[in-house]
């Protein structure tokens, strides 16, 4: 979103970024900033500490459907509010543009199928995927 939108000829001021991280080793801040350098935004970071848990009546409050990661729009929206009105958003491009690691196993799915029976395959890939995710989810890497 950042790449496109740099590209605009009427965007003159520094675009302003915004990203939350939680003290997690699967925060994101790191990657935000890298990217907010090479773009050279005007990039802004809040760092949640406290028990999120305990916020979940808020988020739902101002959310139009209640989500599992609905923590990080929210304090995001909430630092962004401060200096903009409207923001643009890669919420859910990791799943439209397999920005995860087990995407790269549906990659060449379709060019082993060809080679393998139609019935067998559909179980074959199946079990492959149930068996990537699994060991993703025990390593937690999703």
């Amino acid at each position: 979103v950042l790449a496109l939108m740099s590209e605009f000829k009427e965007v003159e001021k520094p675009i302003k970024t915004y990203a939350v991280g939680f003290n997690e080793p699967w925060d994101e801040l790191k990657d935000a900033k890298r990217v907010s350098e090479e773009f050279n935004t005007d990039h802004n970071e809040i760092i949640v500490e406290s028990d999120v848990l305990q916020h979940y009546p808020e988020f739902i409050w101002h959310m139009d459907t209640p989500k599992t990661n609905i923590s990080p729009q929210y304090y995001i929206a909430k630092l962004a509010k401060k200096s903009v009105t409207v923001t643009l958003t890669g919420l859910g491009g990791d799943e439209l543009f397999a920005g995860y690691r087990r995407h790269k196993y549906y990659y060449h799915q379709k060019t082993f199928s060809a080679l393998i029976p139609k019935f067998f395959g559909r179980h074959f890939f199946s079990a492959i995927s149930k068996l990537a995710l699994s060991n993703y989810w025990k390593r937690g890497l999703l």
